[in-house]
């Protein structure tokens, strides 16, 4: 068994910073227009609420990694469910994880070009993020947990700083009312809308934890979620102190549309806040097509045990980034992304760890 090996391993430091940085890359963007039109000001517990869920489809996955230390989602639900239905769980997450790659990518490119690159063309943003992606996946799980321990530092900090300046610097009375007992049930409605945000994180499937994780690994897990939420909540009440909550709908990503909003006269050095937004969300983009293209590939070699080195990744990447250019209307990518990922999203992130939880207690008990 592979308990001891730290060649393919993290630490719960860089499993916490992994499921943070794999959720937060595009929703950081399209989260306040996406919740404020399904829940309006009450938003933010119909995160909450699905956040608790997440919490516990996190804590399943990675409970199962406990419990088969040394081994990834692909080598364990082997022992469990036999090698046939294991290639197939093996061969709907490398699907999954392809497209998730394409819309994402393609995603962030139509971002950048609409608000900050205007006249760089999609396909050379779209060649520049694959590219370093790539570079940064080939190194490995454990090289690649090092980099997103720092960068997804950054990013959180960032996120969290910008977004308390502007809801102090808005209007608070744009928040009001957080919760409108009238409307508990638009709440509710809501926390599919959610989906989308939080997905992203099953790039922890392919994570093999070790002895060193331990238990701690488990309670990490859970933190990272209710951070990511709590990163959300101060996100979306940052956006509407500025933005009425009438007004934010009109903004395709009123994130950065209240950000450049904000004039703070003690910050001479820092006028253009946005900025700092953008190189953090711009650093998360490239974390997060990282771990994708990572996951992808396991996936891959686990399926086509021939594959070896960075072939399946640079021909993942490069189909990707021809399936990215072939998306015809770059209006439409984000509304198909959310459609795919919150309706099929579940099945890879839930359905199938959920399968082989159940798998588990059955060959318990046969054991006994």
């Amino acid at each position: 068994m592979r308990d001891e090996s730290l060649t393919n391993s993290v630490t719960n430091r860089q499993l916490f910073f992994i499921i943070i940085i794999s959720t937060v890359g595009l929703s950081a963007v399209v989260m306040p227009k996406i919740m404020s039109e399904a829940a309006g000001t009450g938003a933010w517990l119909s995160l909450l609420i699905a956040a608790v869920f997440f919490v516990a489809d996190v804590l399943l996955i990675i409970h199962l990694g406990c419990l088969y230390r040394g081994k990834a989602l692909a080598e364990y639900s082997e022992l469990l469910v036999g090698k046939a239905v294991s290639r197939i769980f093996c061969s709907i997450y490398l699907i999954y994880f392809f497209i998730f790659l394409a819309f994402f990518v393609r995603s962030a490119a139509s971002i950048i070009q609409a608000e900050i690159l205007y006249k760089t063309p999609v396909w050379a943003t779209m060649l520049l993020i694959m590219s370093i992606s790539l570079y940064a996946a080939s190194k490995g799980l454990t090289h690649l947990g090092r980099i997103l321990e720092y960068l997804g530092l950054i990013v959180l900090v960032t996120g969290f700083i910008l977004q308390i300046i502007a809801f102090t610097q808005g209007n608070p009375l744009n928040n009001l009312p957080l919760i409108d007992p009238a409307e508990i049930s638009r709440y509710i409605r809501a926390v599919p809308s959610a989906i989308f945000v939080f997905l992203g994180f099953e790039v922890i499937t392919v994570i093999p934890l070790s002895r060193r994780n331990g238990s701690q690994a488990l309670l990490t897990a859970g933190i990272a979620v209710l951070v990511a939420c709590t990163f959300f909540i101060v996100q979306l009440e940052g956006c509407y102190s500025i933005l009425s909550i009438d007004d934010i709908v009109n903004y395709d990503y009123p994130v950065l549309t209240a950000i450049r909003r904000l004039d703070i006269t003690a910050l001479q050095f820092a006028k253009r806040l946005d900025l700092f937004f953008i190189m953090g969300w711009l650093t998360s983009i490239f974390c997060t097509t990282s771990l994708l293209m990572f996951a992808s590939a396991a996936y891959a070699k686990k399926l086509i045990p021939k594959l070896t080195g960075v072939t399946p990744m640079l021909a993942i990447g490069g189909a990707a980034y021809a399936t990215g250019l072939l998306i015809p209307n770059a209006e439409d990518v984000l509304l198909v992304f959310n459609r795919f990922t919150t309706y099929t999203g579940l099945l890879p992130a839930f359905v199938i760890p959920f399968v082989l939880w159940v798998a588990h207690l059955f060959r318990s008990r046969g054991s006994t």
